[in-house]
């Protein structure tokens, strides 16, 4: 005589008792010394210890649990879940790093500039640091030289120059308004000049000079009829450093100003690479579902800046461990072709789903809760953040119907060919063509699974290793690892196997 629903309503409660007291045991048999939020695992193998703190990006509880743990843990060095890339574009304005400048040469025309204002004494007259394009390794170990000129009709470099009037002249201009630095380089490039020097308008230096988002890219190929990168080198001075030059400059003064680029191991992409995997991202929703969270004024990985700044106040290196999109991108490709190792792959990551599912429900006490991590991360939201991701959510969800609109295109060609080639008949088909889409979604989503968390936990767990075999000889050595959530478990249970000697 009990109705369906009333079992139902039973179930849920006994299953939500089983979680809450299986944590609370777990809790209590958690040492914590260090007082550390609950989000944070602590894992110890020979003379090294790593505090791994599970994030979800998008809450504002990430910050303060990163700030607490590396304070409380004394921690001797910070690893992220960023590539260089990334973390170079989220502090791109905190400061320029020695390891990222370029150092610029000026040899004064006339009396000599006034010390003090961005330039310093050297052995070439005076030199100072630069911040740099991503294009600019094209001139890796060449020198450029060239006069400075500054054109006070076309302060900016917005307008095109005329033909050649720029010939042997490093251009120098203001950086003004946030018109494309790339097209401006397009200009100076099409007037003969041998690079183009902009002034900052802030007060610190950005990390690179990149460019534009593939949708501005588009548009300066089809203006400038070219779709690679800028003919000229291009590099950005202080504020200082380039109001001392600019004066010089419209008083008359004909500084030569030369620069011997370096290398540069930060990622330039072609335009046919960029589109490719925004592309991708586009598809997948992660794309729309960050850049409504951006244009909502919710901050997405916080956490990193975070572990930045703080390291920075600790005096202890910020490292990254993630792979770069580069990377993502391919082994993504390589996961979702047919072959019989990826195949077997997928079999056996359905296989092991259950106890997946188990481990996370009631995990141990070396590793990380991931469902209670993500409920305390959730009831941290606020409610601009609700109304960003429920937004997120409903539009992502209609982006993954698009694609899935060009996913049955593909399975309904399937269905012709197997008919044409009397495979199937016409009755049979559509139960084919459901069976083919089965078998295709079984087999791709844990090859995207693979590509995207386990492949990237082996990088991270590789990047901790390498860290703590190059950790001085002799007493304890403390990491704190800041990686999301569904990373951590991976984590910890490859440095549970195989330590990190």
């Amino acid at each position: 005589w009990v109705a369906p629903w009333s079992l139902n309503k039973w179930g849920v409660a006994a299953a939500a008792v089983a979680l809450a007291g299986w944590r609370v045991v777990r809790f209590s048999k958690i040492a914590n010394e260090e007082k550390l939020p609950y989000t944070v695992t602590k894992v110890a193998s020979g003379s090294t210890t790593v505090y791994l703190v599970g994030t979800l990006h998008v809450s504002p509880r990430c910050p303060g649990d990163v700030r607490a743990t590396l304070e409380a843990t004394k921690s001797h060095v910070a690893l992220i879940e960023l590539d260089e890339e990334r973390l170079r574009r989220r502090v791109s304005y905190h400061g320029i790093r020695t390891e990222d400048a370029q150092e610029v040469s000026l040899q004064p025309d006339g009396e000599t500039m006034h010390l003090g204002r961005g330039w310093q004494a050297s052995d070439q007259g005076l030199s100072t640091d630069a911040a740099r394009a991503v294009w600019n390794r094209r001139w890796a170990s060449q020198t450029v030289t060239g006069v400075v000129r500054y054109d006070p009709d076309n302060p900016h470099g917005r307008e095109p120059w005329a033909p050649g009037s720029l010939a042997g002249h490093f251009a120098l201009i203001d950086r003004g308004d946030p018109f494309p630095l790339a097209k401006r380089a397009w200009h100076a490039g099409r007037a003969g000049a041998v690079g183009l020097v902009v002034i900052s308008d802030r007060a610190m230096l950005p990390v690179r000079i990149v460019q534009e988002r593939v949708l501005g890219r588009l548009r300066t190929a089809v203006q400038q009829m070219s779709g690679g990168d800028p003919p000229v080198p291009v590099l950005m001075l202080s504020q200082d450093a380039g109001a001392a030059l600019k004066a010089r400059a419209q008083a008359g003064h004909k500084d030569v100003l030369s620069c011997l680029f370096r290398g540069d191991e930060f990622p330039a992409r072609s335009l046919a690479a960029q589109l490719c995997q925004d592309m991708t991202l586009l598809c997948s929703g992660v794309a729309v579902l960050y850049g409504i969270m951006e244009c909502a004024g919710v901050e997405a990985g916080g956490e990193f800046t975070a572990a930045d700044e703080m390291a920075t106040q600790l005096g202890i290196p910020c490292v990254c461990m993630d792979v770069d999109l580069d990377r993502l991108c391919s082994r993504l490709g390589r996961s979702l072709l047919p072959t019989p190792l990826n195949v077997w792959n997928a079999v056996r990551l359905w296989l092991g789903f259950p106890r997946f599912l188990v481990t996370a429900c009631f995990p141990g006490t070396r590793r990380l809760d991931l469902l209670g991590s993500v409920v305390l991360h959730v009831a941290a939201f606020k409610l601009r953040t609700w109304a960003a991701f429920a937004l997120a959510l409903v539009v992502t969800t209609q982006v993954c119907r698009v694609s899935g609109f060009f996913f049955s295109l593909i399975v309904g060609g399937v269905g012709e060919v197997a008919t044409a080639g009397n495979v199937v008949d016409s009755a049979g088909r559509g139960n084919f063509e459901d069976t083919v889409n089965l078998l295709m979604v079984l087999f791709i989503w844990p090859q995207v699974a693979t590509a995207v968390l386990f492949d990237r936990d082996e990088a991270m767990y590789q990047a901790i290793a390498a860290r703590a075999a190059s950790a001085p000889a002799g007493g304890e050595y403390r990491m704190t690892a800041v990686c999301g959530a569904a990373h951590a478990n991976g984590i910890l249970s490859k440095i549970a196997e195989r330590g990190l000697s």
